[in-house]
């Protein structure tokens, strides 16, 4: 698992009226961090706290800095 894994960016393209899909791209869907169900239906259920979505980013921050 790597930090980039947090950063979620659309790619678009002019004149395209929709970012390109991960499916378009043939790749898998994300996961979630927590439980690793597909990530779009914790988020829309909000199943995991923001609070225990913190302790997970910062937890995954330090272990990233301090590996170094």
């Amino acid at each position: 698992f790597n930090l980039g894994r947090l950063v979620d960016a659309d790619v678009l393209i002019a004149k395209q009226p929709e970012a390109i899909s991960r499916r378009q791209l043939g790749l898998p869907v994300r996961r979630c961090f927590i439980c690793q169900r597909p990530a779009k239906f914790c988020s829309r259920s909000r199943r995991h706290s923001v609070e225990d979505l913190q302790k997970f980013i910062s937890d995954l921050y330090f272990k990233e800095v301090h590996a170094k």
